[in-house]
């Protein structure tokens, strides 16, 4: 079985069997070797490549009952909605993201992602509805005066990005997927070293938080979205899913932003203290 890998040296995709001994390989693009994760062949990820925009741009306005009933969702089980950021111009579907401020952090949480299913497999009917969340430490500058500037905003525009994903290229995203910034990926803003996340249950939210049940549909998933680092990426690739949520999770990693995180993909040697 071909295991795909991100070059840590150019970025781009290559793939390799995993040889009997040892993990040295080289990219099939620039020819830099490097050493990859402990492959599991049985867990090892296909990834989806999206080129091009598969639907025509389709103007979307504001499901307003679907706002309603994610906003009174949010509001149970995170605390009252502080500001909300709007699309201007919205594709598919029109997502908001609604914003939550706690003495421990701020929540940002999306509307409109659900006010169409996704594209699942078939079978899997009860996760075509969605919504995505991340947590923010108490102290990020996020307010209009800082709308401008990419550095701070980069998670309120990343959301709705990843919210109007699955409606553009007709898939779907849920528990393990992992989705790069970019292709090949790159950071998500100058000076942070993120380049994509994974898609993972909330560890900061109560578990009443994780779905809302409504009437006549299947009910609405709220997942976190983890942001990751290229050698964390290459991990859920070569290895699964499971084995980087482990990795994250025993290090003490959560959907609250941290740009100093530990790298748990890294070998101990080489992390950042």
């Amino acid at each position: 079985m071909a295991v795909p890998f991100y070059c840590l040296a150019c970025g781009q995709m290559s793939d390799y069997s995993p040889p009997a001994r040892g993990d040295l390989v080289a990219c099939a693009h620039c020819g830099a070797e490097q050493l990859l994760p402990k492959p599991n062949e049985e867990h090892a990820q296909e990834i989806l490549r999206h080129h091009g925009q598969e639907r025509e741009f389709e103007l979307a306005f504001g499901d307003e009952e679907c706002i309603e009933r994610v906003s009174n969702h949010i509001e149970t089980h995170l605390g009252p909605i502080t500001h909300v950021w709007h699309e201007i111009l919205s594709d598919q579907v029109h997502v908001d993201v609604h914003h939550v401020e706690t003495p421990d952090r701020q929540w940002l949480v999306t509307s409109g992602m659900s006010s169409l299913p996704m594209t699942v497999p078939e079978g899997m009917g009860d996760w075509a509805y969605a919504e995505l969340c991340l947590a923010l430490p108490p102290d990020w500058p996020l307010s209009q005066e800082t709308r401008d500037n990419h550095r701070h905003f980069w998670p309120v525009s990343s959301l709705q990005f990843l919210a109007r994903l699955p409606h553009r290229y007709s898939t779907w995203l849920g528990f393990g997927h992992t989705i790069p910034n970019g292709d090949p990926p790159q950071r998500v803003t100058d000076g942070v070293d993120f380049c994509g996340g994974i898609i993972a249950e909330p560890q900061l939210a109560p578990e009443e938080f994780f779905e809302l049940v409504v009437p006549g549909q299947p009910p609405i998933h709220f997942w976190a979205v983890y942001p990751l680092y290229l050698e964390e990426l290459n991990e859920k690739l070569v290895a699964g899913a499971e084995t980087l949520l482990d990795k994250l999770q025993a290090a003490g990693v959560t959907e609250q932003l941290d740009l100093g995180r530990v790298n748990v993909s890294l070998p101990r040697k080489r992390r950042r203290k």
